[in-house]
C-alpha cells in the first residue's frame, strides 16, 4: 500500500511536470539500460505480473518493440518510468555531492544477485542459468542449505565480451561510489557459487549478524585503475 500511494503520487507530479533538458540528457545518456528498464516497468504493469511468461508476445525483449513505444507519443508511461530514474539519479548525485564535500568517501554494494522475472534475465537471458538457483551447502547455521532464488551466471557466455555486462554495472555504480564491495558468499566468491534446482530447500533465516564475521571483496571504481582487496570484519561488539 506504501508502494502504491507513493507512485501514485509521483504520477499526479509527473503529470504537471514541464519539460527538461536535463532529463531528456539524462535519458539520452543513458537509453542503453534506461529504455528497456522502462519498457519492462511498463509491461509488467500492463500485465499486472512480474512473470514474463504470462506476457503473450512480449515474453521477449524486442528492441524493434522498444523503439516502436519510444516513437509513440502517446507512449507516457514509458516516459514516467525514465522521470523516476532521472530524479532517483538527481538526488542520489546531490547526496554524494554532500557526502563528498565533508571529506568522507562512499563504498557501495553491489548486488550479487538478479530476481528471475527482472530486466536482467529479460533482455538478456542468455548470460544466466535459468532453470538453476543459487544458494549455500548445508552448514551449521542451516542444516538444509539455502536457496536463495535467484539464477545463476553463466560464466562462460559472460566470457564471451570480456564480462562486458558487469563491467557496465561497475561503471554505473561509479557515478555514486568511491569503492565497490562485491559479496563473497563466504569464501568461495560470487563465479564459484552452488547451484541447485529451483525446488530444493527454501532460503534459510540467515544468523544474527553478532556472532558471525562477514567477508567482501572491496573493489577500488575509480576510472584510472582497478584493483581488489578482501576485508573481513565482524559486528561483534
Amino acid at each position: 500500500r506504501v508502494m502504491e500511494a507513493k507512485l501514485a503520487v509521483l504520477r499526479e507530479l509527473f503529470g504537471q511536470a514541464p519539460p527538461s533538458a536535463a532529463e531528456e540528457g539524462f535519458r539520452a545518456a543513458n537509453w542503453e539500460w534506461l529504455g528497456p528498464y522502462a519498457h519492462w516497468c511498463s509491461l509488467r504493469d500492463q500485465y499486472g505480473t512480474s512473470d514474463m511468461t504470462l506476457w503473450g508476445t512480449d515474453e521477449h525483449f524486442d528492441p524493434a518493440r522498444l523503439e516502436a513505444a519510444r516513437s509513440d507519443s502517446e507512449h507516457r508511461d514509458l516516459e514516467f518510468w525514465c522521470w523516476v530514474q532521472y530524479h532517483l539519479h538527481r538526488q542520489l548525485t546531490r547526496a554524494v555531492g554532500h557526502v563528498h564535500s565533508l571529506g568522507i568517501a562512499l563504498k557501495g554494494d553491489l548486488p550479487i544477485g538478479v530476481a528471475p522475472n527482472s530486466v536482467e534475465t529479460w533482455t538478456r537471458p542468455e548470460l544466466f542459468h535459468l532453470a538453476t538457483q543459487a544458494g549455500a551447502p548445508p552448514d551449521d547455521f542451516a542444516v538444509r542449505g539455502q536457496n536463495w532464488g535467484f539464477p545463476t551466471y553463466d560464466w562462460d557466455a559472460m566470457a564471451s565480451d570480456e564480462y562486458q555486462w558487469w563491467k557496465d554495472r561497475f561503471i554505473a555504480m561509479r557515478a555514486y561510489a568511491d569503492a565497490a564491495a562485491v559479496p563473497a558468499t563466504k569464501p568461495r566468491g560470487p563465479m564459484s557459487m552452488p547451484t541447485m534446482p529451483p525446488t530444493s530447500a527454501p532460503a534459510a533465516p540467515r544468523p544474527k549478524p553478532s556472532t558471525v564475521g562477514r567477508s567482501s571483496t572491496v573493489v577500488s571504481i575509480s576510472p584510472a585503475s582497478v584493483c581488489t582487496t578482501t576485508a573481513a570484519s565482524s559486528s561483534a561488539s
